[in-house]
C-alpha cells in the first residue's frame, strides 16, 4: 500500500458521503473452455473489471477507484436436459490483480497487489446456430485479502458468444 500526502500519513477522516451520480462500471474477458467428457470441461479465463464511484462530503469530493483482473482456471459441470440450451454450474480459482485508489482532499492512498479468490457462477449456454451459441451466467467474485484488509466481493452478469463443435 502506498500512501501519497505531504509529509505524514493520516487515516482519512470519517465523512457523510452523497453519491454524486457519476459512478463508472466497465468490464470485458475471454475464456476457453475444454470439454473432457459430456458433462465436464476445463479452461482458463482473464477478465478485467473497472469500478469508480464519486461521492460529496464535507470536506470534498471522494473518488474510489477498484480495477480488477482475475486470472482463473475454471471447471464447469453441464446438465444435459434440452437441445436449445445447456444449463451450467461451476467455479473458478486463481489470482486477481487489485489496484485500488481512494482519493480525497486529505490526500491518495493506492494499492496494488495479487490476491488468492474464486469464482462460483451458474449460467446457460443457447444455441444460435450449430457452431454459435450465447453464453449468460451470474457470477460471485471473491477475493481472499491478507492482514488486516477485508475480503473483497462483488457480483457480475456476464454475457457473450461461444462458437465450436459443442
Amino acid at each position: 500500500m502506498r500512501i501519497e500526502n505531504s509529509s505524514k500519513p493520516q487515516p482519512l477522516p470519517r465523512q457523510r458521503l452523497q453519491p454524486s451520480g457519476k459512478d463508472q462500471l466497465l468490464g470485458g474477458g475471454a475464456e476457453v473452455r475444454r470439454f473432457m467428457s459430456e458433462f465436464w470441461s476445463l479452461g482458463v479465463s482473464l477478465d478485467y473489471s473497472y469500478f469508480k464511484q464519486s461521492n460529496a462530503g464535507e470536506a470534498g469530493t471522494e473518488t474510489r477507484t477498484l480495477k480488477s483482473l482475475p486470472v482463473m482456471a475454471t471447471l464447469h459441470f453441464y446438465v444435459q436436459n434440452n437441445a436449445a440450451y445447456l444449463p451450467f454450474a461451476g467455479v473458478r480459482v486463481g489470482g486477481y490483480r487489485m489496484s485500488q485508489a481512494i482519493e480525497s482532499p486529505e490526500g491518495t492512498i493506492t494499492s496494488d497487489k495479487w490476491h488468492l479468490g474464486f469464482i462460483p457462477e451458474v449460467g446457460a449456454i443457447f444455441r444460435l446456430s450449430p457452431s454459435l451459441k450465447l453464453v449468460g451466467s451470474f457470477q460471485f467474485n471473491y477475493v481472499v485479502a491478507e492482514g488486516v484488509r477485508q475480503d473483497q466481493a462483488y457480483y457480475a452478469l456476464t454475457l457473450g458468444l461461444f462458437w465450436g463443435s459443442r
